[in-house]
């Protein structure tokens, strides 16, 4: 005697009620396409009364020659079936991911004719019995996998259910789709010019104008394919899709009003789309983005100076949107470096406006020196700096935080520092030289700046916290604040400065400090039992590190939570 337990009945019901609910589908498609054909010859204003956005949400069955946009989320791939009823007829399957990279699987098996109790899971009662009735007797045709448009396509196909499984790789994502058994299917597209290629034709300090050839395609009005333009400073955009998505956000599409038939995953995913788009990004400030109609010549006004800008140009079609991306082209914005003097161990600040270029600085050493010491503190923002001596580069890295390099055996010469951010916002750092280390005026940090929480010893009222310290005498403070995680996700943090240490801090945050110096480094373990906390709230724990005479350094910040039930 079989016994089917409770989770194993229901996992089976929403298998079965899914198949039930294709086939039904498949069969409305087919019955609308059979009706079409009939009625066409004696009324040609015959149409099949039936959104076929609403349509396609509820059974992932893709309209012939329609472009859709569906949502697939970075933990549910998606399957979707594009039905053939004809033999050696052409199709073409263009998929393109708006938001991540994604994963494309396409399969074909025949019409759903006297399928048997097995492929139903009549006879399979367990989930390690279960298959995919869909996935039976599939004949594989080919994968894709990347960020760009991909395209299944072949002239003579057999009548069949088309299946196309995709995932996304990084994040969840918008994806557009367009299935089509129209002979002229490339043409739904804008052709490209015999030279793709985006042409800058003027580059100066604040400006870009770059210029295209047109694309051939004409509109039945003989009205000329309209444009869209890009300039951000990331990469280059392999489709329309992925360029509004950057710019504007990947809000995914609204759920048609009339669809569904009130299954619980529909209703499930309804929840997680409605989420989906209140999380979405609106807009992106590194991004810019135009459409201009038909001209094919652009000036790009709001650019800053000394920046590596990536462009690109896409051609759309205005009868059914359909679009194509010319050859992206990158272009670097002029700009006459200037350098400001650096003297031996003086600190120096700079902030940096939005639209400003690279900042340049030159240290003169006299003589030659065992070594030269540059560090570089972020205030705010993340950084590169290249280090050049006689036109050759000595050292180049990124920074977010504090950045030491070290120059061994430093040569008399001019040394030449170029500071550039790695986006285009608002930041300031600081920057000091010297060829004697002991003037150097930033405290020593630990290989290891993070602050461990003992969970062990955690109270209601209290919890113990532990930094590494260093060899270098220096003075240590630790401070807390609680935080409300109940709106945690609705509160927008600016962005510290990372320069101006404990000083904008309330006192009351304040826990202690104390001035430290480890004799043997192995045991440069510093503890401190906080007391007075509440009970079950979140507590953020921030320690700054000041060196007598010089200037503050944080460690990496921890959250823990208090105890909630304690004997």
């Amino acid at each position: 005697m079989r016994f089917l337990g409770l989770t194993t009945a229901l996992e089976v019901l929403k298998m079965t009620c899914r198949w039930i609910h294709l086939v039904v589908m498949v069969t409305v498609l087919v019955y609308e396409k059979s009706c079409a054909r009939r009625l066409s010859s004696r009324d040609n204003k015959f149409v099949f009364n039936r959104d076929p956005n609403a349509f396609f949400y509820d059974t992932s069955v893709l309209p012939d020659g329609t472009d859709v946009t569906a949502y697939i989320f970075i933990d549910e791939p998606k399957r979707y079936f594009f039905l053939v009823e004809q033999e050696n007829v052409p199709i073409a399957i263009t998929i393109t991911p708006c938001a991540s990279p994604i994963s494309v699987t396409i399969q074909i098996r025949d019409l759903l004719v006297g399928e048997d109790s097995d492929s139903l899971g009549g006879e399979h009662l367990f989930p390690q019995q279960q298959q995919d009735p869909t996935a039976s007797n599939a004949t594989f045709l080919q994968s894709f996998s990347g960020f760009e448009p991909m395209t299944y396509r072949t002239e003579n196909s057999p009548s069949g259910i088309y299946m196309i499984d995709v995932v996304t790789n990084d994040t969840s994502s918008s994806v557009k789709i367009l299935a089509s058994t129209d002979p002229a299917a490339e043409r739904f597209f804008p052709e490209l010019p015999p030279d793709p290629n985006i042409v800058v034709s003027s580059s100066a300090r604040r400006k870009l104008v770059v210029e295209w050839d047109p694309s051939p395609t004409y509109t039945r009005d003989n009205q000329q394919i309209e444009y869209c333009l890009s300039f951000n400073t990331d990469r280059n955009y392999k489709s329309l899709c992925e360029a509004r998505v950057s710019a504007f956000g990947d809000v995914p599409p609204t759920v048609p009003p009339d669809s569904g038939f009130g299954f619980a995953f529909e209703k499930k995913r309804r929840r997680r789309i409605k989420q989906a788009r209140k999380n979405a990004l609106k807009t992106n400030e590194g991004v810019f983005f135009t459409c201009i109609g038909s001209k094919t010549r652009y000036s790009f006004n709001k650019v800053a100076p000394g920046w590596l800008y990536f462009v690109d140009v896409f051609a759309v079609d205005p009868r059914n949107n359909q679009s194509v991306a010319y050859q992206g082209q990158v272009a670097r914005t002029k700009y006459r470096q200037k350098y400001v003097n650096l003297k031996d161990a003086k600190v120096v600040e700079k902030f940096i406006k939005r639209r400003s270029g690279p900042k340049g600085f030159k240290y003169v050493l006299r003589g030659d020196a065992e070594q030269l010491v540059l560090q570089l503190e972020a205030c705010t923002g993340a950084y590169f700096v290249e280090v050049k001596y006689h036109d050759k580069v000595l050292k180049e890295a990124q920074f977010t935080s504090l950045l030491t390099l070290d120059i061994r055996n430093a040569k008399a010469g001019v040394y030449f520092i170029k500071v550039s951010r790695k986006k285009l916002k608002v930041a300031s750092f600081r920057i000091f030289a010297t060829v004697d280390r002991s003037k150097t005026l930033y405290p020593m940090l630990p290989n290891d700046t993070s602050i461990r929480v003992f969970e062990n010893l955690s109270t209601c009222h209290s919890v113990t916290v532990a930094w590494l310290g260093t060899t270098e005498r220096s003075r240590y403070c630790l401070y807390k604040r609680p935080v409300n995680t109940r709106h945690l996700k609705r509160q927008h943090t600016p962005m510290t400065n990372q320069c101006t240490g404990p000083g904008g801090r309330k006192k009351s945050e304040k826990i202690v400090c104390k001035r430290f110096r480890a004799r043997n480094r192995n045991r440069a373990v510093m503890t401190e039992v906080v007391d007075g906390l509440a009970e079950d709230t979140t507590y953020v724990f921030d320690v700054y590190v000041t060196k007598r005479r010089g200037h503050t350094l944080s460690y990496k910040a921890v959250r823990t939570k208090t105890r909630s039930k304690c004997s």
